[in-house]
């Protein structure tokens, strides 16, 4: 019997000692000292009901996990024992990095029996703190022999993986510079790459521009809340400021990023249900959030509620990776810029994640990356973007004295005439869900084409120019003066006054009496499903019904000048070309790739996404035209009703 009773009390014993929390020892080289979680023990008080003379006198500590709280809206009592050091002339403070305590109460002793008490926390004015600083500083003896017990009091609605170090006085100055000299450089360069986009906006009159400044205003507030400093130098005194911008910040950040991204990678026109997911997630997200702050349900405060609800917010930009990916696949411009900063940005989400979880550097400069891993990753992730923005894509490359122009995107098309073709944003206003190939066979098209949409109308005009780039360059300039005005005047609306108009313009110039000219002016009634158009040696006009049988109204019509109507039907897609589609010459015959071609290679694709059949019809044709020098200007155009 007693072998027995000795080998339970020799069990307990070591269970005790494993369990038994390790004194955070003052020395003579102590000027920075992290607090282990080992050296924490913790009671939790559901109630809020223990006061620290209960505790100090019949409390049971129990050893600290990571996190210390695990159930929202309690109290938790943390002891911390320090061995402190007589000999020490230096005072020294204890810092606690966890910013987003609503209420926290430190017992500090003042001897051996009797405590001094101090309270502060983010739902309390800024002047209740010790010092006028982000994180929480307290002033602490250690000047004593043997050891004492310091008492903290807590609550928070989030899980806390306790960060927190004594420190010399001389240290904690030494850090605090440093601290404030990496936010003042993180603040400062969001100031300047916001006053960057925001004058590139003005000037380029591109909405990509606006949505990145969005990025970096809304990105700067979010940082402002979580690492305290607009607490600290903007609201200091309306502690409320922080709770309500805290519970939004993450549909602040999430909505400007969503913009920016779906228009970066041009989401909708390229991967539509891809789009679609990642919107419905985000609304997902908001849903969940509205009815944590409304419904009283006690779900909706449980942990396994707040997974779910981190689960969500992380969807969308996970799938906004996979579709940062699949456009840099596809080669979509600028679309590897973006999938690199985003990865380098989630790179500094993990290590801050990990930061709060307890990771640290034992050397201060280590520690201060270590922190800012996601301001880091942000500023990096808003360079990769604006890398990708002022990128010029077009290369033009010298041959013999004659510049030709390699392969390109037409919304990054940077030539002579690359002010008049629409922009990205007036794409996908007009066409909706839409795909655009143009390859020129010089430094200035022949093709040219202008959209507008106006009351539920997708107005389109195709213009193909046979002259030198002169001519041509004059030609595009007049015509877009006058589709301007007729916008003005509101007579785009009819395509054959259109194109009669455009006709007279370089009739009546004496310079363009010889120019040879291609016009098609088709209008697309969204609401009434019909197309209306008016064409003059243009034929390239193609309808293809879900059944992918082709419909070629303007296939006889060579001098078409009267206007023609198309009744249409949801889903059909309706695909314009020029005749340089036609004319490539290739195959092992050398021929031209001839309407009939087209046709079929439009038809056999037509039905993929747009996406995967821009893919595959400009690999057919460059497959065709092999080592043959390009023939024409490259145009094609889909668009989905």
């Amino acid at each position: 019997m007693k072998p027995s009773i000795y080998t339970i009390l020799l069990v307990l014993t070591l269970l005790f000692q494993k369990v038994e929390a390790q004194s955070i020892i003052i020395d003579e080289n102590s000027n920075h000292l992290s607090i282990p979680v080992q050296s924490l023990q913790v009671i939790k008080d559901s109630l809020g009901v223990l006061g620290f003379g209960e505790i100090i006198e019949n409390g049971i500590f129990f050893p600290a996990n990571s996190p210390l709280n695990t159930s929202d809206g309690c109290y938790y009592w943390v002891k911390l024992t320090i061995h402190g050091n007589p000999n020490s002339f230096e005072k020294h403070v204890l810092e606690i990095e966890n910013r987003d305590i609503e209420l926290l109460e430190l017992y500090r002793p003042i001897n051996d029996s009797d405590y001094e008490h101090a309270v502060t926390g983010t739902l309390l004015p800024f002047t209740n703190r010790e010092y006028q600083h982000i994180n929480f500083v307290f002033d602490i003896d250690v000047n004593f022999e043997g050891s004492r017990d310091f008492f903290l009091r807590l609550k928070s609605q989030h899980p806390i993986f306790f960060k927190g170090s004594i420190k010399t006085q001389s240290s904690f100055s030494k850090h605090l510079i440093f601290k404030y000299l990496s936010l003042g450089v993180f603040y400062g360069t969001l100031c300047l790459l916001l006053f960057y986009n925001g004058l590139l906006y003005i000037t380029r009159k591109k909405i990509i521009y606006a949505f990145v400044a969005l990025l970096i205003f809304t990105g700067g507030f979010v940082a402002l809340i979580l690492d305290g400093s607009g607490f600290v130098f903007l609201w200091n005194n309306s502690p409320s400021i922080t709770e309500y911008a805290t519970l939004a910040s993450p549909i602040l950040f999430l909505l400007p990023f969503l913009l920016l991204s779906r228009n970066y990678l041009l989401l909708p026109t390229h991967f539509p249900k891809l789009d679609q997911t990642i919107v419905g997630s985000a609304l997902v997200y908001l849903l969940a959030s509205s009815l944590e702050l409304s419904a009283a349900h006690l779900f909706f405060i449980t942990p396994v509620f707040g997974y779910i609800k981190s689960g969500i917010y992380a969807l969308p930009y996970l799938l906004i990776l996979i579709g940062g990916v699949l456009s840099w696949e596809r080669k979509t411009p600028q679309s590897n810029y973006f999938t690199i900063g985003l990865f380098l940005f989630f790179i500094g989400f993990g290590v801050k994640s990990l930061a709060e979880k307890g990771l640290y550097f034992q050397t201060f400069m280590g520690d201060l990356l270590l922190q800012n891993a996601l301001k880091i990753g942000f500023i990096l992730f808003l360079t990769f973007i604006i890398k990708g923005l002022s990128e010029d894509l077009s290369v033009v490359k010298k041959e013999n004295d004659v510049s030709t122009l390699e392969e390109f995107d037409i919304n990054d098309f940077k030539t002579l005439q690359s002010t008049f073709l629409p922009t990205k944003e007036k794409l996908i206003e007009t066409l909706k869900e839409y795909f655009v190939y143009f390859k020129p066979i010089s430094a200035i098209s022949g093709d040219y084409y202008f959209v507008h949409y106006e009351n539920n109308t997708s107005h389109i005009v195709l213009i193909e120019i046979d002259s030198n780039n002169w001519i041509k360059s004059l030609v595009i300039t007049l015509i877009h003066g006058l589709l301007q005005s007729h916008l003005t005047e509101q007579t785009i609306s009819n395509p054959g006054e259109t194109l009669e108009a455009i006709k007279l313009a370089i009739t009546k110039n004496p310079l363009l009496k010889n120019v040879s000219l291609n016009i098609g002016v088709y209008n697309i009634n969204r609401s009434e499903n019909r197309l209306t158009y008016s064409s003059y040696g243009i034929y390239g006009l193609l309808i293809l019904d879900n059944d992918t049988t082709p419909l070629n109204p303007t296939e006889n019509h060579n001098n078409l000048s009267h206007q023609e109507q198309i009744s249409l039907q949801k889903g059909q897609k309706l695909y314009l070309y020029t005749n340089g589609m036609t004319s490539q010459i290739g195959g092992e015959s050398s021929q031209p790739f001839t309407s009939e071609k087209t046709i079929e290679l439009i038809t056999k694709t037509s039905n993929q996404t747009f996406g995967k059949q821009y893919l595959d019809i400009k690999n057919t044709l460059e497959e065709w035209k092999g080592k043959t020098p390009q023939t024409n200007d490259l145009f094609l155009l889909g668009l989905k009703i």
